[in-house]
């Protein structure tokens, strides 16, 4: 099963998945534990009209010229400070809904000096009539020195998995983005998520049960960036 599988749950109708799972317990495990992870996300917090207020030319990123400064443009956008509430160089508009639930989160790997890219909560979402449940992962910008030591942790984590990611194309773009940062090339990229459930979990209420608690609580997170 890979990575980028999601678990579908159609209502009324067959529930499926490419292993044949119980999705009824699934479904009925998820559902409290979804309500209770969203339970202090409110839809006051995104205003997706401040996008049309971004303006390049007032964007201080040509002024970021280290891995440090860069750290902290980053963290003014995680917080909404002034006009970077507008939006930041690749980005324009608020944080997303996404990322507005797990700031806090964030800028916990923003203390350790750790700048994180495109990453997701946990979360239970419907589209056209699926009920979809979505791991959490991050994308993380680390020193290269530290991958040895990183890949170690992740070895020996029992819920911790290192995605297959080609950052090459990212750190491009990145270098692109932000032209005057002189230190890009002593770090990498390295994407992180949750490994996928086993039979025994998905078959198992209460092992399932803690495994959807890794998904809707604040634990990835918290013990990835505790590496650091």
């Amino acid at each position: 099963m890979s990575y980028d599988m999601i678990y579908k749950i159609e209502p009324n109708q067959e529930r499926y998945i490419d292993h044949l799972f119980d999705l009824d317990t699934i479904y009925h495990q998820i559902v409290p534990l979804s309500e209770q992870y969203n339970k202090y996300f409110s839809e006051d917090t995104y205003d997706a009209n401040l996008k049309n207020k971004y303006d390049i030319s007032n964007d201080p990123y040509l002024q970021v010229k280290t891995h440090d400064e860069l750290v902290e443009y980053y963290i003014q956008f995680i917080t909404q400070q002034g006009f970077f509430k507008y939006g930041i160089r690749g980005h324009t508009g608020p944080l997303s809904k996404e990322t507005y639930l797990i700031r806090e989160e964030l800028l916990n790997f923003y203390d350790k000096n750790i700048i994180t890219f495109d990453s997701e909560p946990g979360l239970v979402s419907t589209y056209n009539s699926f009920t979809t449940v979505q791991k959490p992962y991050v994308f993380l910008l680390v020193r290269k020195d530290m991958l040895y030591d990183l890949y170690e942790f992740v070895a020996s984590h029992d819920m911790i998995s290192c995605i297959d990611y080609d950052a090459k194309q990212q750190m491009v773009q990145l270098k692109n983005d932000f032209p005057n940062v002189s230190d890009l090339d002593d770090y990498t990229f390295e994407f992180f998520g949750i490994r996928d459930p086993t039979k025994e979990e998905i078959s198992n209420p209460a092992l399932l049960e803690s495994y959807f608690e890794w998904i809707f609580s604040d634990q990835f997170f918290t013990e990835l960036s505790d590496f650091f």
